[in-house]
């Protein structure tokens, strides 16, 4: 069972979208970025607007570029960078670090100016960040964010990490690969 650790805060902010950070949870393995973002409409047509509702949720048509995605990473203090679009395959082991996509959802609602497309994203990172600090990255340039960047300081995600419990005890002695 992961540990939160207490902090909370806005990533990036531009007049059509925000991304804020809303937990961090560490793992004996790894850590747990809990991301909400939300989009508000602007002088959108209602044509334009659905295609903000397909880009958002990732029904974008075949072939968009990553202008459209939000785009998350992190800089850790040894000099290693993890992108959510950084291609790998699990079945090759190979160096850390990894940021991949662990699940989100979403949804939408209000009317006129009110109008807003809402979500949530969760974001792990394999193997838990060095000590002293990471930089954890935005970008979403379709909604005018550009790079963003938070310092963290992973002394306490570290400490959060020896004190997060193992559901079955006997796990704990299991050897630690790439897709534990």
């Amino acid at each position: 069972m992961g540990r939160p650790i207490p902090t909370s805060f806005v990533l990036a902010r531009s007049d059509a979208a925000a991304v804020a950070v809303q937990a961090i949870r560490a793992y004996s393995t790894g850590c747990l970025f809990e991301i909400a973002w939300t989009i508000r409409r602007t002088d959108e047509t209602a044509s334009q607007w659905q295609q903000m509702h397909e880009i958002a949720f990732r029904h974008a048509p075949a072939g968009r570029d990553d202008s459209d995605s939000l785009l998350l990473g992190v800089a850790l203090s040894d000099g290693t960078t993890a992108r959510t679009n950084d291609r790998f395959d699990w079945r090759e082991p190979g160096p850390g670090p990894r940021l991949v996509n662990s699940g989100g959802s979403g949804g939408s609602g209000g009317s006129g100016s009110t109008e807003r497309i809402h979500g949530t994203a969760q974001r792990w990172l394999h193997p838990l960040p060095p000590a002293p600090t990471m930089d954890l990255i935005c970008a979403w340039p379709r909604f005018g964010i550009d790079d963003s960047r938070r310092t963290i300081d992973t002394t306490s995600v570290l400490e959060a990490a020896a004190n997060a419990h193992w559901l079955w005890p006997e796990d704990a002695e299991l050897p630690l690969t790439e897709e534990t």
